[in-house]
């Protein structure tokens, strides 16, 4: 397995220009991998008695392909979006509405159990996540705070332009 896994690397990286092309549509990136990578990926597996550790070897080649085709999961882009977002709303003017609403807070009796997530909480999450330090004092400077969103982007793993 490991073989055709290296075999499916090499028609891989071949096709790799395709891959990336941004004049080629999603649809026919897709057909390249159905007709010249992953004949190649699983030529014989027929006859194959797959552990878990060789599925899920497969399935992650599998993942890389489509990640390359289709671009970052949207979950990534997300982090990404409300992350600038924060920044934004951080610079604002201390009377404007969605800076008021973001730093309000509302006095009232809160239900039973478990506060719920809010958008702050979320971001605060992830920027705990990506091990930034000192995010509070990036905000304020676009500059370095440009650089927290763009390692957000590298950090999740993704290779192509939002």
């Amino acid at each position: 397995v490991k073989e055709r896994i290296q075999a499916g690397n090499r028609a891989y990286f071949t096709n790799l220009s395709t891959l990336r092309s941004k004049t080629i549509s999603g649809a026919a990136k897709l057909q390249v991998y159905e007709t010249l990578i992953r004949p190649v990926a699983i030529k014989g597996a027929k006859t194959w008695t797959l552990r878990v550790t060789e599925e899920n070897a497969l399935r992650i080649f599998e993942r890389k392909v489509i990640r390359k085709i289709y671009g970052p999961a949207m979950v990534y882009m997300e982090d990404k979006i409300q992350i600038r977002w924060l920044g934004h709303v951080e610079r604002m003017e201390d009377n404007a509405v969605p800076k008021r609403m973001l730093k309000g807070r509302l006095y009232s009796k809160r239900r039973k159990g478990r506060p719920r997530m809010r958008w702050p909480d979320d971001v605060e999450n992830v920027l705990k996540k990506m091990k930034v330090k000192e995010w509070i004092e990036k905000m304020r400077n676009r500059v370095q705070w440009g650089l927290v969103v763009e390692e957000a982007r590298l950090t999740q793993g993704c290779s192509v332009e939002w």
